[in-house]
C-alpha cells in the first residue's frame, strides 16, 4: 500500500513538473522574473487551420516562439547562469568576462585590452590631423572644440581583468598614441586617465557589475573638464562642493547582461553648486560615458544640443547643431576609438533646409506628396519627380553637398536620382547622380556640381512609396 502511495505521488509529481511551465506560459500564475536580453522575442504569426499546421514556415515560428516563451525560462537561464557564476567561475553571457574578486568586465574591451585593435601610426596621424582641421574651421567661426578621451575600465582596473587574457603594452595603445597626437598637432582635449589612476587607491570608481565609472569616477572627471570648459568659454566656473554622500544600492549592466541581480554599494553624491555663471551653448557628441558629466554639468548649462554618437555615427546630419552652438565637446570612450577611421569631420555649415511643404517644391510629375510629419512619396509612374522650389547662388570659395535622409521599407531593389541645372540650361544625365535606395532609414550625401542653381529629385523608378525625412544642403569652405 505505501509503495502504491509512493509511485502515485511520483506520478504526480512528474506530471506537474510537466505540466507546470506550459500552464505558467498561459495563465503567468506566478510573477515572472525579467532579464536582460539584447535581441526581440520571436513573435506568434498567425496559422491557418488545419493547413497552417503542416506549413514548414508556421512550425518553425511556432517552435521559435515556443522555446522563447515556455514557462519558467526565465528563472531557468537565471538560475543556469548563477550557478556557472558562483560555482564554476564562468560566464553564461559571450557578452561579460568574469574578472577578479567580483569584478564584470565588458567583453568589448578585450580588444583594446590586449592591444588587437591597434591602429597604424598613419591612422592615428590622419585621425588626428583629421580632427585638427574641425577644430581650426570651428576657431574661424568663433565656435571653440574639445575632444574628450575617457578609458575603458580594463585601463583603469587592469588588476581584476581575468587572467587569461595579457594586457597590451599601454604605450602600443591606441588611448595613448592618439593622445600624443593631439599634442603634436595642438588639438584641444582632455583625458582623465592619471587622477583616475591615483584616486583608485582611496576609492572605488567603477561599478564592479556595469561597465561605466560609478558616480565618483564621473564626478572627478567632470570636476577636471570644467576647468577646461572654463577656460574655453572664459566663464569663471566654481567648482562644485561635494558636502555629503547617501548609499544606496546598484545592480549594473553586465549584471543583467548574466541575467542576475547582483547588487553592489554605490554613493549619490550631494553636490552644492556654486553659480556665478554658466556656460554658453554646447553641442555634445558622445558615448554613454557621458551620462554622469552630463548630469553634474546640469547647473552650469543654458543650452545643449546632445547627440549620442554610437546611435548615431558622425555625418553632415548635425551641423544644424553645430551653427547654434558657442562650444562643441566630442567625448569618445577608448575602445570606439578606431571608429574615428570612419568618422565625417566635415568642416560644414548649413545652407538650406527644407520644410518638406507644398511650398517647398515644384514641378511635380507623376508624384503626390503629403506630410505626415515626414514626406510621403507616392509614385503612380516609372519617372516621377519633383523639383525643389528655390534657386541656390553657390559660390565657388565653397564646396556644397546634398543630404536626403530616406526611410524606404520595400525590400526590392529600387532606384532613384538626382538631378542638378544651372538657370539657364536643363536637367541632363551628365549632371546627375543615380542612387540604389535604402531598405531601411539612411543619410545618402550627394556633392552638388560647381555654378548649379537648380535641384531636381526623382525619388523612385518605378510605381510605390518612399518617404523622405529631410532635405538640406551644406556648405563647406575650400581651405
Amino acid at each position: 500500500m505505501q509503495l502504491k502511495k509512493l509511485k502515485l505521488i511520483t506520478i504526480l509529481f512528474f506530471l506537474i513538473i510537466l505540466i507546470l511551465p506550459g500552464v505558467q506560459a498561459l495563465f503567468e500564475i506566478f510573477p515572472k522574473h525579467e532579464i536582460h536580453e539584447n535581441r526581440t522575442k520571436t513573435i506568434l504569426k498567425d496559422i491557418k487551420f488545419p493547413l497552417g499546421l503542416f506549413n514548414k514556415d508556421s512550425i518553425e515560428n511556432l517552435t521559435d516562439y515556443f522555446n522563447d516563451n515556455y514557462g519558467f525560462r526565465e528563472e531557468l537561464i537565471s538560475l543556469n547562469s548563477l550557478i556557472d557564476y558562483s560555482i564554476f567561475h564562468v560566464s553564461s553571457s559571450n557578452r561579460v568576462v568574469i574578472g577578479k574578486k567580483d569584478w564584470l568586465f565588458f567583453k568589448d574591451e578585450i580588444e583594446s585590452y590586449t592591444n588587437r585593435d591597434v591602429m597604424s601610426d598613419r591612422e592615428i596621424d590622419e585621425i588626428a590631423r583629421k580632427i585638427k582641421g574641425y577644430q581650426e574651421f570651428l576657431l574661424k567661426h568663433d565656435k571653440k572644440f574639445i575632444f574628450v578621451l575617457t578609458p575603458n575600465k580594463s585601463t583603469v582596473y587592469p588588476e581584476f581583468m581575468n587572467g587569461k587574457y595579457k594586457k597590451g603594452d599601454a604605450n602600443k595603445s591606441n588611448y595613448l598614441r592618439l593622445m600624443q597626437a593631439f599634442q603634436k598637432y595642438n588639438v584641444n582635449y582632455y583625458e582623465p586617465l592619471e587622477t583616475l589612476e591615483k584616486n583608485k587607491i582611496t576609492e572605488q570608481l567603477y561599478y564592479k557589475t556595469d561597465t561605466h565609472w560609478n558616480n565618483m569616477g564621473g564626478y572627478l572627471a567632470f570636476r577636471e573638464l570644467l576647468g577646461y570648459l572654463d577656460v574655453l568659454s572664459g566663464e569663471s566656473l566654481a567648482e562644485p562642493i561635494l558636502s555629503g554622500r547617501e548609499e544606496i544600492s546598484y545592480t549594473g549592466d553586465l549584471s543583467r547582461m548574466l541575467a542576475l541581480k547582483l547588487t553592489e554599494r554605490e554613493e549619490t553624491l550631494l553636490l552644492k553648486s556654486q553659480l556665478n555663471s554658466k556656460l554658453p551653448s554646447i553641442l555634445w557628441y558622445r558615448d554613454s560615458y557621458s551620462d554622469k558629466l552630463l548630469t553634474y554639468l546640469q547647473p552650469y548649462k543654458s543650452v545643449i544640443y546632445d547627440l549620442h554618437h554610437t546611435q548615431m555615427p558622425m555625418n553632415r546630419t548635425e551641423y544644424k547643431y553645430v551653427d547654434k552652438a558657442d562650444i562643441v565637446v566630442f567625448q569618445m570612450l577608448e575602445r570606439f576609438l578606431p571608429t574615428l577611421k570612419y568618422y565625417d569631420f566635415s568642416r560644414a555649415f548649413p545652407l538650406y533646409s527644407s520644410e518638406l511643404t507644398a511650398s517647398d517644391f515644384k514641378e511635380l510629375s507623376d508624384v503626390q506628396l503629403s506630410n505626415e510629419s515626414l514626406l510621403k512619396v507616392t509614385s503612380t509612374s516609372s519617372d516621377p519627380h519633383f523639383e525643389l522650389n528655390h534657386r541656390f547662388e553657390l559660390s565657388s570659395d565653397n564646396k556644397y553637398t546634398l543630404v536626403l535622409e530616406i526611410q524606404n521599407n520595400s525590400s526590392s531593389k529600387q532606384y532613384g536620382q538626382v538631378f542638378f541645372r544651372k538657370e539657364d540650361g536643363g536637367y541632363n544625365e551628365k549632371n546627375s547622380v543615380r542612387y540604389e535606395l535604402p531598405t531601411e532609414e539612411e543619410f545618402l550625401t550627394f556633392e552638388i556640381p560647381d555654378d548649379m542653381n537648380f535641384i531636381r529629385i526623382d525619388p523612385l523608378n518605378a510605381e510605390g512609396v518612399t518617404y523622405i525625412k529631410s532635405i538640406d544642403i551644406y556648405y563647406e569652405p575650400n581651405i
